[in-house]
C-alpha cells in the first residue's frame, strides 16, 4: 500500500488529558512519522506519515481519542508523502 501524509486539526477537551502522549504512542506503534503540537486555542494539529492502511487506523483513534478526551470537531484532510521525518514527535510551543 502507498504511503501518504494525514494532516488533522483536533478541537475540544484536548489538552491536558494524556492525548499527545497517547497520540505518540499509537502513532509509534503504527510506525508512523510526523509530529503533534497544541495550540492555546484548544487545538491540537497533527501531520502523520506512512502506509494508507495506518493512517485510516489513526484517524479513527483522533476521532475517539483517550479517555478523558472529548473530541467536539476534527477536520482532516490527505496530502503527499513527504518523508522528511525519522519518527512521530510531540512539539511544545506554538
Amino acid at each position: 500500500m502507498a504511503n501518504r501524509a494525514l494532516l488533522a486539526r483536533i478541537t475540544g477537551r484536548v489538552i491536558g488529558v494524556n492525548f499527545r502522549s497517547m497520540m505518540h504512542r499509537q502513532a509509534t506503534r503504527l510506525r508512523l512519522t510526523g509530529y503533534v503540537r497544541a495550540f492555546p486555542n484548544r487545538t491540537l494539529e497533527v501531520l502523520a506519515e506512512g502506509p494508507e492502511e495506518a493512517l485510516w487506523e489513526f484517524l479513527e483513534f483522533l476521532k475517539v481519542g483517550p479517555p478523558r478526551a472529548e473530541v467536539e470537531r476534527i477536520e482532516y484532510e490527505w496530502r503527499e508523502y513527504v518523508g522528511d521525518r525519522e519518527r512521530f514527535t510531540i512539539e511544545y510551543g506554538e
